[in-house]
């Protein structure tokens, strides 16, 4: 890890991740909900939210997983 992180940013190898250690805006819990449900960007998102909503995209490739019961426990 480099020093270029912040409170709610972490530098690592050249890649920004979220620190994990805080709670969710409510922008990115709409975010991450979005991503699992495969439903479209709100641009209105902050930053951080639609780097929640690309990682998960990236992850899920995209998929509706919550309908596909690929999600056994709900979240929140």
């Amino acid at each position: 890890m480099n020093g270029g992180g912040t409170l709610d940013t972490i530098q690592e190898e050249g890649t920004v991740v979220l620190n994990r250690k805080r709670t969710l805006s409510f922008d990115e819990k709409k975010a991450a909900e979005a991503a699992f449900q495969g439903l479209p960007i709100d641009e209105a998102w902050s930053v951080s939210a639609q780097a929640i909503y690309f990682g998960i995209l990236a992850h899920t490739q995209g998929r509706n997983i919550v309908e596909e019961g690929v999600l056994e426990a709900s979240v929140f």
